[in-house]
């Protein structure tokens, strides 16, 4: 570019532009880099050091249920036939549990304990519970379900519809045996 001075002689200047912002993908791959950081670092060695301070939440409080044996669950009973659910109960609660667990036969509005114990877990660890009620002496679609009942917060839930047939062995017959 030529340009005049002053004097009109013309002098020959070269404009360097400094860039003015960089590339977006060096800029992502920073901030990736740094979150990767941070994250090593409150996660790993300084992680409890930052939940005491409050900057880290602590880990999660849960207590699970499941059915230990989900092919065996009963779907038809006899009325008054005796019947057994196994499940597992793990304690994820940050320490050692008394739990209580209720069986309920739930028939429309009415709900009927059959049974009712208590466990204990340690932290850690899960144990297995068989539960054996009796099944209503009236014929009909109910709900057998368990509650489970010492945890830190929701108490687990299973449920399974059984059906108590007839005397005669008729009113199941749509329910999977």
């Amino acid at each position: 570019m030529t340009e005049s001075g002053p004097d009109g002689a013309s002098e020959m200047s070269a404009r360097v532009d400094a860039p003015q912002n960089r590339s977006p993908v060096v800029a992502l791959c920073a901030a990736v880099a740094a979150v990767v950081v941070l994250v090593s670092i409150a996660t790993g060695p300084a992680a409890p050091t930052l939940r005491r301070a409050g900057l880290l939440p602590g880990p999660a409080s849960v207590t699970e249920a499941w059915f230990s044996d989900v092919a065996r669950l009963p779907r038809v009973a006899a009325p008054g036939q005796r019947v057994s659910v196994g499940l597992v109960v793990a304690n994820h609660e940050g320490s050692d549990r008394d739990y209580r667990w209720r069986a309920e036969m739930v028939d429309g509005p009415k709900v009927t304990q059959v049974a009712s114990g208590a466990l204990q877990v340690r932290h850690g660890d899960a144990e297995h519970l068989k539960v054996t009620a009796e099944m209503p002496q009236t014929p009909g679609r109910s709900l057998f379900r368990i509650v489970v009942d010492g945890g830190s917060a929701n108490e687990p839930v299973l449920s399974i519809p059984v059906c108590t047939f007839e005397h005669d062995g008729s009113g199941c017959e749509d329910v999977g045996r």
